[in-house]
C-alpha cells in the first residue's frame, strides 16, 4: 500500500495532470518500497459521479452441431448486447451480466456446457466520459506506468471491503473522501445504486478554518491531530493552542469546541447520505453500513453514522485488505 496527497484533483476530477502524475509517482514508490517490488502496470478506477449505468440485452442462436453453449457463444451474445447506440462523448468501461436465459429458462448465471438453441443475456453497461478516461491515461503515461484496466470505483471497493454475505444480502458502502462522499448500495453481488456528494473531508477543514479564523493548513493539522467527530465523546477539559489570523498570541480551544464544528458538518453530510438511501425504499441493508476513506478514520465518525442513519456501521481498516 502506498498513498500520497491527492494534489491536482477536485471533486474526483483531474484539474492538473502534472500534479496528479506527481502524486501517483509518490504513491506507487511508497507501495514499491513496502512490497519490495517494481510496479509498472496498474488498474485505475473511475469515480462514481462520472458513471452512467444503462441496461442492455442481447440474443444469439446456437449454431453448433451439438447445440452445446460454448465460450464463443457467450462472447457473441455479449457483443450483440453492446451493439447499441452509445453517445460519442462516452466510452464503455465495463459490462456486467445480470442473467442469461437459455430457451426461455431464466436466472442462469453461467450457460456454458448447457444444451440450447437460443441464448439471451441481460446486463448493465457502465460508461464514462471520454475526456476523463483520456486524462487518466495521460496521467499514468506521464508517471511512466501502463494502464492494465480501468475499473469502476464502487464495484472495486465493494469487492474488497465487503464479505460475500454482505454483497449478497445488501450493504451500503460510504466512501468519505477529501473532495467528495460516495454512497453505494450493493445487493445480490451487484451495484444497485450510487450517489456522489461534493462534500467531504475538505469541507470539515474549511469549517474549522472559518470558525477558528486560522489557516487551512493549521485547520487540517487540528482535524488530524485533535479531531473528535462525536461531541458525546469529546472532552471539555482538554485544550490545545491555535494560531489565529491577526493575533500575535495563540488561543486556547477545547476538544469539545472543535468537536462541535466537526460534528455539525459531518451531520450535514450524513443527512444527505440518509436522503440518498431513502430514495431507494426497496433497498434493505441487513449488512448495515461500511465506512472507508480518509475522513472516515476520524474518531467518532462511526458513532455519528450509526445515529444519523439508524443502521449498524463499521469502519473498514486498510489492514483488512492487506493480507
Amino acid at each position: 500500500v502506498g498513498n500520497a496527497k491527492s494534489d491536482g484533483l477536485k471533486n474526483g476530477i483531474i484539474v492538473d495532470i502534472e500534479k496528479v502524475s506527481q502524486a501517483l509517482v509518490k504513491a506507487v514508490h511508497a507501495a514499491e518500497e513496502r512490497a519490495g517490488i517494481t510496479i509498472d502496470h496498474i488498474n485505475v478506477s473511475i469515480p462514481a459521479n462520472q458513471l452512467e449505468m444503462e441496461p442492455c440485452q442481447g440474443m444469439v442462436p446456437i449454431i453448433g452441431e451439438t447445440k452445446e453453449i460454448t465460450d464463443n457463444d457467450v462472447l457473441q451474445v455479449v457483443q450483440n448486447a453492446l451493439m447499441r447506440g452509445i453517445v460519442p462523448e462516452r466510452e464503455i468501461i465495463s459490462v456486467e451480466t445480470t442473467e442469461f436465459t437459455v430457451d426461455g429458462f431464466q436466472g442462469i448465471s453461467d450457460p456454458r456446457g448447457m444444451f440450447g438453441v437460443r441464448l439471451e443475456m441481460r446486463g448493465l453497461i457502465y460508461t464514462g466520459p471520454k475526456t476523463l478516461i483520456h486524462n487518466i491515461r495521460k496521467v499514468v503515461e506521464r508517471s511512466g506506468l501502463t494502464v492494465d484496466n480501468i475499473v469502476i470505483a464502487p464495484l472495486a471497493m465493494s469487492r474488497y471491503v465487503l464479505s460475500e454475505g454482505e454483497r449478497e444480502f445488501g450493504t451500503i458502502v460510504i466512501d468519505l473522501g477529501a473532495g467528495q462522499t460516495t454512497v453505494s448500495g450493493v445487493k445480490e453481488q451487484k451495484l444497485v445504486f450510487t450517489h456522489t456528494s461534493p462534500e467531504g473531508g475538505e469541507y470539515v477543514t474549511k469549517d474549522i478554518s472559518t470558525v477558528l479564523n486560522t489557516s487551512l493548513s493549521a485547520a487540517e493539522d487540528l482535524k488530524v491531530n485533535y479531531g473528535e467527530a462525536s461531541t458525546e465523546r469529546a472532552s471539555q477539559e482538554e485544550y490545545f493552542l491555535v494560531d489565529v489570523v491577526g493575533k500575535t498570541e495563540p488561543e486556547q480551544i477545547t476538544e469539545f469546541y472543535l468537536s462541535q464544528i466537526i460534528e455539525a458538518r459531518l451531520s450535514q453530510i450524513f443527512d444527505g447520505v440518509r436522503k440518498d438511501i431513502e430514495r431507494h425504499q426497496n433497498f434493505d441493508a441487513p449488512g448495515g453500513v461500511v465506512l472507508l476513506g480518509g475522513a472516515a478514520a476520524m474518531p467518532g465518525v462511526v458513532a455519528i453514522a450509526t445515529r444519523m442513519l439508524n443502521l449498524n456501521a463499521r469502519l473498514f481498516v486498510l489492514s483488512e485488505m492487506v493480507r
